[in-house]
């Protein structure tokens, strides 16, 4: 008789076998081409070949990658022990926007509840988003419109970020500026008066009304030596319709043309993680970022002891996982389960 699956994996696990491919550094589509050309290997009629026979190899092989790269991957990081020790301990949620609390014009559901069990556990709060396309002021009254009413101080943004780092560092310095109106308006808000010629420093954020004369000007000036900086390095923005090209995009297209890359201000960076520090006043370990993004929201605890939850309500999918050295201390499917789990602990 065959012994039970969970029999075989208490096995293993006693003598410290690795019981997913994971474990062994095989990634998704190696393990499906093991299984769909496994039968090849030994002339015998295995299961595999029954399989195959039958029709069914390659169906059966991909529900097998799915349980060991996605739900297996996902019991993994969110064990209920764990879930409680970093909830608990959190003292403030720094909140991406664009894909984590809503998509376009309508709030996520469960995220507006998800504040709510913040305020009545006596935690905090903040939102952080990436997108340059807009500002503080802006993002207030777009969350009051969908029923979420916040201060302006309670969203914190990359706009503010390089803001900060430029009036401190580079002070007096003429920018030429490629970005929507609310990124000019945050910028000569500051005292940073953005130019059009003898710039010395190029910066490019995530700009809607993108023209090609900008981007052409924005090259030319690079290629001679101005410095360029970039607030934010997301490629896409989600939207209720799908993806848009977001400033690491742009970014690509400059960087193409010119050979440089940009110094880039926004999450994932150190300089996000130092104005989030400053701005709450707590420990890297108080905190927990919540994002849909592994490559900026949860890149974010990223040698430091900021603790990260990852919801799969935006851009990451499961299976992303299994592919990213990016990995986060939590998962859900969105904050309406972050919620749930805050709930249970008191």
């Amino acid at each position: 008789m065959i012994p039970e699956v969970n029999t075989i994996e208490d096995l293993l696990k006693a003598v410290k076998a690795p019981i997913n491919p994971i474990e062994v550094e095989i990634d998704a589509d190696t393990f499906y081409n093991s299984l769909v050309y496994g039968k090849e290997m030994r002339n015998r009629y295995s299961i595999l070949q029954l399989l195959w026979d039958l029709g069914l190899l390659e169906k059966y092989s991909r529900e097998v990658v799915n349980y060991f790269f996605k739900e297996q991957l996902i019991k993994k990081v969110s064990l209920p022990d764990k879930e409680k020790n970093i909830l608990k301990k959190v003292k403030c949620f720094i909140l991406d926007m664009d894909g984590t609390f809503y998509l376009g014009n309508r709030i996520i559901d469960g995220s507006l509840s998800f504040l709510e069990s913040v305020k009545n556990r006596g935690k905090c709060f903040y939102f952080f988003t990436n997108n340059s396309s807009r500002n503080a002021k802006y993002y207030q009254e777009q969350l009051k419109k969908m029923g979420c009413v916040v201060e302006e101080k309670d969203i914190l943004t990359s706009n503010q970020v390089i803001i900060k780092y430029i009036t401190e560092n580079q002070k007096g310095r003429q920018v030429y500026l490629v970005g929507n109106d609310y990124l000019k308006e945050d910028f000569e808000s500051a005292g940073i008066k953005p130019v059009d010629d003898n710039p010395n420093l190029v910066v490019v954020g995530f700009d809607t009304t993108l023209a090609y004369q900008q981007v052409s000007k924005a090259c030319h000036y690079i290629r001679n030596g101005v410095p360029f900086f970039a607030v934010n390095p997301d490629f896409n923005c989600p939207t209720e319709k799908g993806f848009i090209p977001d400033c690491g995009s742009i970014c690509a297209m400059i960087t193409a043309s010119t050979g440089v890359n940009p110094v880039f201000f926004g999450k994932p960076t150190h300089h996000t993680l130092q104005y989030i520090l400053d701005r709450t006043g707590l420990r890297e370990q108080d905190i927990a970022y919540i994002g849909d993004r592994l490559y900026t929201d949860i890149a974010m605890g990223k040698d430091n002891q900021m603790n990260t939850i990852l919801v799969l309500s935006g851009e990451t999918r499961k299976e992303d996982l299994a592919l990213s050295k990016i990995k986060p201390d939590l998962i859900f499917e969105s904050l309406k389960e972050v919620k749930l789990a805050l709930d249970k602990l008191y």
